[in-house]
């Protein structure tokens, strides 16, 4: 069994964190996060990044806020 982490970057720490973990490896996948599946409709909403199984980081880009999405204020 693969022990999951995963990192929500929601302070300045952990984006300095995420930037080192990007630094760090060779690989990776990176996934957009929309709140649609019409590309023409949706929104990103946030990213993530992953270089191995089970780990990874997430980065909102918007915040989710009384039942719709937000920018950042």
């Amino acid at each position: 069994m693969i022990n999951k982490v995963y990192v929500q970057v929601d302070t300045k720490d952990k984006v300095i964190e995420l930037v080192d973990y990007i630094s760090k490896h060779d690989l990776l996948s990176f996934d957009i996060e929309s709140n649609s599946l019409n590309v023409r409709k949706g929104k990103i909403i946030g990213f993530s990044v992953s270089a191995n199984p089970g780990e990874g980081y997430y980065l909102p880009t918007m915040q989710f806020v009384g039942g719709e999405y937000r920018d950042w204020e």
